[in-house]
């Protein structure tokens, strides 16, 4: 999945759930998350997670 110009996520726990969800990208988003947005993602175990200059 790859998430394109958005400034603010929500429902981060949805994004979670999916579990046919192996890869995600988030490609000019500035800082979409909180302090624990990203730490959330991290803990997922994607195969692809791309968000550190997000």
């Amino acid at each position: 999945m790859t998430v394109l110009n958005s400034k603010r996520i929500v429902n981060v726990e949805a994004l979670l759930d999916c579990p046919e969800l192996a890869s995600i990208r988030f490609l000019n988003c500035g800082n979409p998350f909180r302090t624990n947005g990203k730490a959330l993602f991290g803990s997922r175990g994607f195969a692809e997670l791309d968000i550190d200059y997000s």
